[in-house]
């Protein structure tokens, strides 16, 4: 591995091996999208960004461990209140958008799967 080679650190090797998890992670999601095998995909990714910030503070700011965590907690402490208080005309993609079903057959791969703007009704309502 590069990090061992370059002798970057165990916090940074532990992040590299982070990657590895979210590919596996993002794998199951992706074959098996279920309702319990989206956890799979989404933790290892939220959680490797936190101990990114992290790290990014310790390493590249050169903060301590107390300085370090009081500035992580502060700053998604904040970016948790600036998101709360995003006004709902905001949210506009998410009323708009709806999921197409997915159906492949042999005769076709590929049926446009995606998302596609929701039917609206007069005035933009649904």
């Amino acid at each position: 591995m590069l990090v061992r080679r370059h002798e970057a650190g165990s916090f940074a090797e532990v992040l590299a091996w982070w990657v590895a998890a979210i590919g596996i992670g993002s794998t199951v999601f992706h074959t098996f999208a279920t309702k319990g095998t989206i956890w799979a995909d989404i933790l290892p990714i939220a959680g490797f960004t936190l101990a990114h910030t992290l790290f990014n503070l310790r390493r590249f700011l050169g903060m301590e461990w107390g300085k370090a965590m009081l500035v992580f907690v502060v700053f998604y402490a904040i970016a948790g209140l600036i998101t709360f208080a995003v006004p709902d005309w905001l949210h506009q993609a998410r009323r708009t958008a709806r999921p197409i079903t997915c159906r492949r057959s042999w005769r076709s791969p590929s049926s446009g799967c995606g998302w596609r703007p929701a039917a609206t009704g007069p005035a933009g309502t649904i």
